[in-house]
Protein backbone atom coordinates (compact mmCIF):
# COMPACT_ATOMS: atom_id res chain seq x y z
CA UNK A 1 0.00 0.00 0.00
CA UNK A 2 2.58 2.30 1.09
CA UNK A 3 4.50 1.71 -2.47
CA UNK A 4 1.31 2.27 -4.36
CA UNK A 5 0.79 5.60 -2.66
CA UNK A 6 4.39 6.84 -2.70
CA UNK A 7 3.81 6.49 -6.81
CA UNK A 8 0.34 7.74 -6.89
CA UNK A 9 1.51 10.61 -4.50
CA UNK A 10 4.39 11.24 -7.37
CA UNK A 11 2.50 12.05 -10.30
CA UNK A 12 0.94 15.21 -8.69
CA UNK A 13 4.70 16.73 -8.60
CA UNK A 14 5.24 19.34 -11.06
CA UNK A 15 6.91 22.41 -8.25
CA UNK A 16 9.83 22.72 -5.70
CA UNK A 17 7.14 22.92 -2.46
CA UNK A 18 5.48 19.67 -4.47
CA UNK A 19 8.74 17.66 -4.93
CA UNK A 20 9.74 18.42 -1.02
CA UNK A 21 6.48 17.69 0.37
CA UNK A 22 6.33 14.11 -1.71
CA UNK A 23 9.73 13.20 -0.38
CA UNK A 24 8.43 14.27 3.33
CA UNK A 25 5.71 12.05 3.21
CA UNK A 26 4.86 9.39 0.75
CA UNK A 27 8.63 8.90 -0.09
CA UNK A 28 9.31 9.17 3.85
CA UNK A 29 7.15 6.26 4.75
CA UNK A 30 8.84 3.91 2.16
CA UNK A 31 12.42 4.95 2.62
CA UNK A 32 13.14 6.85 5.90
CA UNK A 33 15.63 9.85 5.62
CA UNK A 34 16.70 13.25 6.95
CA UNK A 35 18.17 14.94 3.64
CA UNK A 36 17.93 13.90 0.14
CA UNK A 37 20.39 15.07 -2.65
CA UNK A 38 18.69 15.39 -6.09
CA UNK A 39 21.20 15.72 -9.08
CA UNK A 40 20.33 15.58 -12.60
CA UNK A 41 22.58 16.13 -15.71
CA UNK A 42 25.05 14.64 -17.59
CA UNK A 43 25.84 12.10 -15.23
CA UNK A 44 28.92 10.29 -17.08
CA UNK A 45 30.77 13.87 -18.20
CA UNK A 46 29.60 14.99 -14.28
CA UNK A 47 28.01 17.87 -15.24
CA UNK A 48 25.38 18.10 -12.99
CA UNK A 49 22.68 20.48 -11.07
CA UNK A 50 21.97 19.43 -7.45
CA UNK A 51 19.17 20.69 -5.13
CA UNK A 52 19.28 19.50 -1.46
CA UNK A 53 15.72 18.50 0.41
CA UNK A 54 16.18 18.63 4.64
CA UNK A 55 13.72 19.27 7.23
CA UNK A 56 16.41 21.26 8.82
CA UNK A 57 17.21 24.68 8.26
CA UNK A 58 21.34 24.71 7.29
CA UNK A 59 22.41 21.61 5.43
CA UNK A 60 24.67 23.88 3.22
CA UNK A 61 27.74 22.48 4.74
CA UNK A 62 27.02 19.29 4.02
CA UNK A 63 25.70 20.21 0.44
CA UNK A 64 29.10 21.98 -0.15
CA UNK A 65 31.41 19.32 0.63
CA UNK A 66 29.50 17.03 -1.11
CA UNK A 67 29.35 19.08 -4.72
CA UNK A 68 32.84 20.85 -4.15
CA UNK A 69 34.04 20.67 -7.70
CA UNK A 70 37.80 19.92 -6.82
CA UNK A 71 37.21 17.26 -3.87
CA UNK A 72 33.22 16.48 -4.16
CA UNK A 73 31.65 13.16 -2.53
CA UNK A 74 29.47 13.23 -4.96
CA UNK A 75 31.21 12.82 -8.22
CA UNK A 76 33.15 9.89 -6.44
CA UNK A 77 29.72 8.14 -5.19
CA UNK A 78 28.18 8.82 -8.92
CA UNK A 79 31.44 7.42 -10.27
CA UNK A 80 31.03 4.38 -8.13
CA UNK A 81 27.54 3.94 -9.10
CA UNK A 82 28.57 3.92 -12.74
CA UNK A 83 31.41 1.58 -12.31
CA UNK A 84 29.12 -0.83 -10.54
CA UNK A 85 26.15 -1.61 -13.39
CA UNK A 86 24.32 1.19 -11.89
CA UNK A 87 23.21 -0.65 -8.98
CA UNK A 88 21.77 0.86 -5.94
CA UNK A 89 24.81 1.92 -3.23
CA UNK A 90 24.69 1.03 0.32
CA UNK A 91 27.05 2.95 2.74
CA UNK A 92 26.63 2.32 6.51
CA UNK A 93 28.15 4.70 9.21
CA UNK A 94 28.25 2.06 11.63
CA UNK A 95 29.88 -0.69 9.08
CA UNK A 96 32.50 -3.19 10.06
CA UNK A 97 34.35 -2.45 6.65
CA UNK A 98 33.56 1.32 6.52
CA UNK A 99 36.76 2.17 8.29
CA UNK A 100 38.30 0.19 5.03
CA UNK A 101 35.59 2.23 2.73
CA UNK A 102 36.88 5.61 1.76
CA UNK A 103 33.81 6.88 0.82
CA UNK A 104 32.05 5.45 3.64
CA UNK A 105 34.71 7.33 6.05
CA UNK A 106 34.16 10.35 4.40
CA UNK A 107 30.37 10.29 4.76
CA UNK A 108 30.70 9.69 8.28
CA UNK A 109 32.80 12.60 8.99
CA UNK A 110 30.46 14.91 7.06
CA UNK A 111 27.66 13.74 9.38
CA UNK A 112 25.75 11.96 6.25
CA UNK A 113 25.17 8.64 8.35
CA UNK A 114 23.27 5.98 6.66
CA UNK A 115 23.37 6.70 2.90
CA UNK A 116 21.43 4.91 -0.22
CA UNK A 117 22.16 6.32 -3.54
CA UNK A 118 20.72 5.53 -6.88
CA UNK A 119 20.40 7.34 -10.81
CA UNK A 120 18.57 6.86 -13.54
CA UNK A 121 19.57 7.51 -17.26
CA UNK A 122 16.58 9.06 -20.02
CA UNK A 123 16.86 6.34 -22.72
CA UNK A 124 17.18 8.84 -25.71
CA UNK A 125 20.24 10.91 -23.82
CA UNK A 126 23.20 10.76 -21.99
CA UNK A 127 21.16 13.20 -18.88
CA UNK A 128 20.24 11.34 -16.28
CA UNK A 129 18.93 11.93 -12.53
CA UNK A 130 20.58 10.38 -8.99
CA UNK A 131 19.10 10.63 -5.60
CA UNK A 132 21.31 10.38 -2.47
CA UNK A 133 19.01 9.42 0.90
CA UNK A 134 21.05 10.72 3.59
CA UNK A 135 21.32 10.19 7.93
CA UNK A 136 18.42 6.94 7.03
CA UNK A 137 17.70 5.73 10.69
CA UNK A 138 18.88 2.62 9.99
CA UNK A 139 21.75 1.10 7.20
CA UNK A 140 20.13 0.54 4.15
CA UNK A 141 19.93 -3.36 3.37
CA UNK A 142 19.29 -4.78 -0.01
CA UNK A 143 15.15 -5.03 0.10
CA UNK A 144 15.64 -0.67 0.92
CA UNK A 145 17.79 -1.09 -2.76
CA UNK A 146 15.36 -2.74 -3.88
CA UNK A 147 12.50 -0.27 -3.11
CA UNK A 148 14.58 2.24 -4.38
CA UNK A 149 15.18 0.79 -7.90
CA UNK A 150 11.02 -0.12 -8.04
CA UNK A 151 10.38 3.64 -7.04
CA UNK A 152 13.09 5.13 -9.34
CA UNK A 153 11.11 5.92 -12.39
CA UNK A 154 8.91 8.01 -10.48
CA UNK A 155 11.36 9.93 -8.73
CA UNK A 156 13.11 10.61 -11.90
CA UNK A 157 10.05 11.62 -13.92
CA UNK A 158 9.20 14.32 -10.68
CA UNK A 159 12.25 15.26 -10.46
CA UNK A 160 12.26 16.33 -14.62
CA UNK A 161 8.84 17.51 -14.68
CA UNK A 162 10.23 20.43 -12.62
CA UNK A 163 11.94 23.49 -14.30
CA UNK A 164 15.44 23.44 -13.54
CA UNK A 165 16.49 25.96 -11.52
CA UNK A 166 13.26 27.33 -10.79
CA UNK A 167 11.58 27.83 -7.59
CA UNK A 168 7.73 27.28 -7.80
CA UNK A 169 6.64 28.28 -10.84
CA UNK A 170 2.85 27.19 -12.70
CA UNK A 171 2.61 24.08 -13.11
CA UNK A 172 1.74 22.70 -16.71
CA UNK A 173 -1.73 22.20 -17.91
CA UNK A 174 -1.95 18.30 -16.95
CA UNK A 175 -4.40 16.31 -20.06
CA UNK A 176 -7.51 14.91 -18.69
CA UNK A 177 -7.17 11.38 -17.60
Amino acid sequence: ERFLHTIEQSLGVYRRSQFFGWAQGALQSLLPHEMLLCVRGDLPAFRFHCDAYSCFVDERHILQKLIDPVDGLLTTIVQTWLGSGRRPLLYSAQAENADNDETARRLRRLGCGHVLAHGARDVSSAEGSFFVFMRMPEAPQSPQGYLLELVMPYLHMALNRMPLGAGDAERPARPAR
